[in-house]
């Protein structure tokens, strides 16, 4: 039997702002449509994915140097 995890992903709709796959050294992947602040955006596990969603040529991925305490985003690619 096959699992429908990857069909169920596909098909959801999620919010356009978010976090998921936690662990305990913190989240893994996060996006939203406002860039990520080194103060308030923490609870991120060092080398944690964040994507920049606001569908414009400004669009950034980052990646987290810092902690899951203490975050630091930086870019490590755009979209313009």
């Amino acid at each position: 039997m096959q699992h429908r995890t990857y069909t169920d992903l596909l098909g959801a709709d999620f919010p356009s702002e978010g976090k998921i796959m936690k662990t305990p050294q913190g989240y893994l992947l996060g996006w939203n449509t406002t860039t990520p602040s080194d103060s308030t955006d923490i609870g991120f596990a060092p080398g944690a994915m964040f994507i920049h969603t606001a569908g414009s040529a400004d669009d950034q991925t980052f990646i987290n140097e810092g902690t899951k305490a203490s975050s630091t985003w930086t870019v490590i690619g755009s979209v313009g």
